[in-house]
This record gives C-alpha cells, sequence and structure tokens, in this order.
C-alpha cells in the first residue's frame, strides 16, 4: 500500500528546490544588486512621501470642515494697515 507524502513535506522540498536553484544564480544576479536595492528604495520613499502627502490632505479637508473656508495651514490675517 502506498502512502502520499504530505503536502507540507512536498512544500518543504519545492522550497528547499526553489532555494537551491537562485543559489546558483546568484552569481550572475550579484553585480546588478546595488543597483536593484538603491531602485527599491527610492520606489519605497517615494511611495511614503506620496502617503504623507495624501496624509495631510486628508487632514486639510478635516480642519477645513472643521474651521470653516479657511486654509488649515494658514493662519488669520494679524496685519493692520496704519496710515
Amino acid at each position: 500500500m502506498a502512502r502520499e507524502i504530505p503536502e507540507v513535506v512536498r512544500a518543504a522540498a519545492g522550497l528547499a528546490a526553489t532555494v537551491l536553484d537562485e543559489a546558483r544564480k546568484l552569481p550572475e544576479t550579484l553585480p546588478g544588486l546595488p543597483v536593484r536595492v538603491i531602485g527599491l528604495a527610492m520606489q519605497h520613499a517615494m511611495k511614503v512621501q506620496q502617503q504623507y502627502a495624501e496624509l495631510v490632505a486628508r487632514g486639510d479637508e478635516l480642519f477645513t470642515g472643521l474651521r470653516g473656508r479657511t486654509s488649515p495651514g494658514s493662519r488669520p490675517s494679524t496685519t493692520t494697515s496704519s496710515r
């Protein structure tokens, strides 16, 4: 009577084979790695900046609704002209 190999064992064997395949490709991919890492870091930084800008815009919407029509980032004018 043949037993079926458990799915977890098959997945672990597939993972091990994939790791070995990628390790064999490593000498070819190492020269381009710094450029790729820098590109990914810049991508992430841009995404964080975009998310921050979206949060600021959402906060502006909230404060505009609470304070009226004035821009949330601006202060009311306190200058008076003296003539």
